[in-house]
């Protein structure tokens, strides 16, 4: 059965590394269609250009929507990933920081 997922915060940069790997792997993990959904538009937006371009560029019939509202993006889901950044970039350069001073990169 082909599942239905559903991105938050579908506007980060790894959003498209994760779409391309669900591309590469539909025998396994049949998807019938993505749902995003991202606080900021522009960055949604943006992915989902290229992430339509993969999908062309695959072949496959999968349906990718940008949803308006958390909830829409949420409805019928068989799998939710989240990627949310609390503080944004520099929240993120502190938590890469962070794991280096403890030697986890």
């Amino acid at each position: 059965m082909k599942k239905k997922i559903s991105i938050i915060g579908s506007g980060s940069s790894y959003t498209p590394l994760f779409v391309d790997q669900l591309l590469n792997n539909l025998d396994e993990f049949p998807v019938a269609g993505i749902r995003l959904f991202d606080i900021s538009e522009t960055n949604a937006l943006t992915t989902l250009s290229f992430m339509k371009r993969l999908l062309k560029k695959s072949g496959n019939d999968i349906s990718m929507v940008l949803s308006g509202s958390l909830e829409h993006a949420l409805e019928g889901a068989d799998f939710v990933l989240t990627q949310i950044t609390l503080g944004w970039l520099a929240a993120t350069k502190k938590d890469i920081q962070c794991a280096r001073e403890c030697d986890f990169l």
